[in-house]
């Protein structure tokens, strides 16, 4: 109860400080002065790396009343994804026959980066043991340390690429809320742990960002290393291939040259996202024999996981949702409510004139992220789906919209946040 009041305070806190901001104010009574892009830039990633630090403390807070004394080991012990990623840093892949086998389903580039900047931070020698299915392991405090690094810094070089992004379609105040939106997600927490959420957004946007730029090496470069980062990963292909057609097609109409001859022949590095994919393929092959033994591993338990039929797959869901009252209003409404929010703002992206790079991401993203037969963090996952905030945002032009759904997302998120930390079934 004494967790519940202070989470439910210091939201309402927060929305009550952020209400006449989030109206619009009255301009009248504000004294502006001209600033520079590039001031208004840093002014914008310093309310990023607050809002980290706040994240953090406000973790710290529900640590502290849950009765945990080490901050770095209390969001680690047996919280979903994170014990597995770190075993993985520390030990690698293994295929010695046992149960440590099946850890090929998760993706190796976070795992990766673990590794390396634990090296640096050796000297942070303690140990943790952790649980893991059934089985108990020892992780070197500088892994940990380096996880929670790695996925922060990652969320906000995110944001920075995201606002430059969406500042070549949009004004400042509409990028900063889209940014704003995906971080009031009622999940959005995720981002400051050990999870891949971070690292995936972060590359997921810098592919987009360089493909409209034309720099399509760099695009090419960086969404290989979103493809070993999830499975979703190679979504992002379509997108920067599509803006790679589309200024062929645009140049094509301003030089008087054929679509043929505006193709760059960099564009050919966009190939290296699914060729991503293809290297994680080789792992599970040189590991296991098989190129897709992961897809094998996640139809065994924990997951019982396979590819169905949408329909039914919802239609499960609200089967679920009655059967499992517990489970019913951390993991299968929230599921449900965001896969009709994705449709719903794919077609309001589409009537808002989104670009159709964006909207197809969110159209297919939604539609993979919910093809799974036994789906428990797709509430997780949509968190990922980066450009649906963007008709959000657009939306929340209008001031009681923009009321409505900050304050209504600043509670869920400490809400669910609060609920994370006392062990709910948040995935």
């Amino acid at each position: 109860m004494t967790v519940s009041i202070v989470a439910l305070s210091l939201a309402l806190s927060a929305c009550a400080l952020a209400f006449p901001r989030l109206l619009g104010g009255d301009p009248t009574r504000i004294k502006t002065k001209e600033i520079t892009e590039r001031q208004r830039f840093w002014q914008f990633i310093g309310i990023i790396i607050a809002s980290r630090v706040f994240m953090m403390v406000l973790a710290w807070v529900f640590m502290k009343l849950r009765g945990g004394t080490d901050f770095l080991k209390f969001y680690i012990d047996d919280y979903g994804d994170t014990p597995h990623y770190l075993r993985i840093a520390q030990y690698g892949y293994t295929n010695d026959g046992g149960v440590f086998d099946k850890q090929i389903v998760f993706y190796p580039l976070l795992p990766m980066l673990i590794k390396g900047l634990a090296f640096i931070l050796y000297p942070f020698g303690k140990t943790y043991e952790l649980g893991v299915w059934e089985t108990t392991i020892t992780i070197r405090q500088n892994y940990v340390l380096a996880g929670y690094i790695i996925t922060n810094i990652a969320t906000v070089i995110g944001c920075g690429y995201f606002y430059k992004l969406l500042r070549m379609d949009y004004t400042d105040r509409t990028a900063r809320d889209t940014v704003y939106l995906m971080l009031l997600y009622p999940v959005a927490f995720f981002m400051c742990f050990i999870f891949t959420e971070g690292l995936f957004f972060c590359l997921c946007v810098m592919t987009l960002y360089y493909a409209r730029q034309g720099r399509f090496v760099l695009s090419g470069l960086v969404g290989f290393l979103a493809a070993l980062t999830r499975n979703q990963g190679f979504l992002v292909f379509g997108a920067a291939g599509y803006e790679y057609l589309v200024q062929a097609r645009n140049n094509s109409h301003q030089n008087g040259k054929s679509f043929w001859q505006n193709l760059k022949p960099g564009g050919a590095a966009l190939l290296a996202i699914p060729a991503g994919y293809g290297v994680y393929m080789l792992l599970n092959h040189s590991l296991f024999g098989s190129y897709n033994k992961n897809f094998e591993f996640l139809q065994e338990a924990p997951w019982w996981q396979n590819v169905g039929w949408m329909p039914e797959i919802i239609g499960r869901q609200f089967e679920w949702a009655v059967e499992h009252r517990g489970l019913a209003f951390s993991i299968y409404i929230p599921q449900l409510f965001v896969f009709f929010l994705g449709l719903a703002l794919c077609y309001l992206g589409y009537k808002k004139r989104v670009r159709t790079s964006y909207l197809l991401h969110i159209l297919a993203f939604t539609l993979m992220s919910f093809s799974a037969t036994w789906l428990i963090s797709g509430f997780r996952y949509m968190l990922s789906c980066t450009f649906m905030f963007i008709p959000l945002a657009l939306q929340c032009q209008k001031p009681y919209w923009r009321a409505a759904v900050f304050s209504g997302t600043a509670i869920l998120c400490v809400l669910f946040f609060m609920m994370f930390s006392k062990h709910y079934s948040i995935m």
